[in-house]
């Protein structure tokens, strides 16, 4: 026969409870105890007590014959200090709370990147822009797209801006280095220009020459036919210049009645050849100064080859003025002697 366990047992049961939780009591009563048919708890002073109903099962008729299924034949008792449930409580709360730091943190650097991702990095690649364009002098860089429409509009306005800026300083540049009156390099650009051809000759080791002309009796004409004249004839030279010279030559109106050519790769046969067709293109193209009245133009000319006659600059510009002088004395001795 199957049996439960004896009142013994179940004191045995609670002795050991007893000793591994020394901080808590478990009571069994068996006589004197308060029906109850439910677990039930009682809040006192400091502690909780839980009461336990012990009923009679299928196992208990087995010795207790006498009872009844579900006849009550005592209580267990459990108690234990209030402090216990409230330190749980705390743990419970500062769980809760490490969790709610711990999200809100995780919300704070998403919304951070995201924020920083949309705003924050296209206005450092807009200043880092802006910083390029003022430390190198090139207003060709711009700006990237940015998603946020403000920024966007800011980002198209300055490279609107900046490109605005580009085209007038590069019309400010040509305008300062370009003869205002024949549209011809200047003086200026001709100092800029001879130092780099200089350095690629070096570089590549080809011949260049610098070729010096000079209007013949240019005051003359100014003097005779006004300056509106004059200004007209040195527009016709320049147009001369420009059609009796490859396009790889550089041609500069230096001041007044005064041009210079830069020839790169040629020797000293090829530019007498060349300057002596100018002599001729000059001599079949008058320049009309009224119905009746044409006049024709003429220059002294002088050149010096690099690196044969100089290798500087300085050099070049007065070995051909030399040779320019010599033919402007030569031109006045024929005008002489015609008169």
């Amino acid at each position: 026969m199957k049996k439960g366990a004896s009142g013994e047992d179940l004191r045995g049961y609670v002795d050991k409870l007893n000793a591994f939780y020394p901080d808590r009591s478990i009571q069994l009563n068996t006589t004197n105890f308060q029906s109850i048919e439910h677990v039930a708890i009682e809040e006192l002073e400091d502690t909780i007590k839980i009461s336990y109903p012990i009923n009679v099962e299928k196992t208990c008729i087995a010795c207790h014959t006498k009872n009844k299924l579900g006849d009550q034949k005592g209580t267990i008792e459990y108690t234990y200090p209030i402090k216990d449930v409230f330190f749980s409580l705390q743990d419970v709360i500062s769980l809760v709370a490490l969790f709610a730091v711990t999200g809100f943190l995780v919300i704070f650097i998403i919304v951070f990147m995201y924020i920083h991702r949309l705003v924050a990095k296209p206005l450092s690649d807009l200043q880092l822009v802006m910083d390029k364009v003022s430390n190198h002098n090139d207003l060709s860089i711009i700006a990237n797209p940015s998603p946020i429409q403000e920024l966007e509009a800011i980002r198209i306005a300055f490279n609107r801006m900046s490109q605005k800026l580009s085209n007038s300083f590069t019309e400010v540049l040509s305008a300062s280095e370009t003869d205002e009156l024949t549209g011809l390099r200047n003086r200026r650009n001709f100092e800029k220009k001879i130092e780099h051809a200089l350095i690629e000759c070096q570089s590549t080791q080809e011949n260049m020459a610098l070729v010096m002309l000079d209007l013949n009796r240019f005051k003359p004409i100014n003097d005779s036919y006004g300056h509106q004249v004059g200004d007209n004839a040195l527009k016709h030279f320049a147009r001369i210049l420009e059609k009796s010279f490859r396009k790889n030559d550089f041609i500069f109106r230096t001041g007044g009645d005064e041009f210079i050519l830069i020839l790169p790769n040629i020797s000293a046969s090829d530019v007498t050849r060349v300057l002596n067709n100018l002599s001729t293109h000059l001599s079949h193209s008058p320049i009309q100064i009224s119905d009746e009245k044409q006049l024709t133009l003429s220059c002294s000319m002088g050149f010096a080859i690099y690196p044969l006659d100089a290798t500087t600059a300085e050099a070049l510009q007065e070995s051909a003025d030399k040779m320019m002088y010599v033919e402007k004395k030569k031109s006045h001795a024929r005008e002489e002697l015609n008169t």
